[in-house]
């Protein structure tokens, strides 16, 4: 799977079912990416769901480096089933 990045930020759309969002993490992301930046091997997964790219792993990160202007790095995986992503979200 080949990494990639962009700062479109409007073509990612949330997780089929969303964990509850944690603020204070989001926080703690934005603050350690505003000493590291977001680095590449802690990229997002997401999944292709027509023109938009739906996070499957990853939405706090997504959401602080959205919060910072950084760039997302992200890959896809469209073999992540609509089930199999429901079970990452109970965790």
């Amino acid at each position: 799977m080949k990494i990639q990045k962009t700062t479109d930020y409007d073509r990612f759309i949330s997780p089929l079912a969303q964990r509850p969002f944690n603020e204070s993490k989001v926080a703690a992301i934005e603050v350690s990416m505003g000493e590291m930046g977001f680095l590449p091997f802690l990229h997002i997964t997401v999944r292709e769901k027509g023109a938009k790219l739906q996070i499957v792993l990853g939405q706090h990160r997504f959401e602080s480096a959205r919060k910072k202007g950084l760039p997302v790095w992200y890959v896809i995986d469209n073999s992540i089933t609509a089930e199999q992503l429901l079970r990452l979200e109970q965790f």
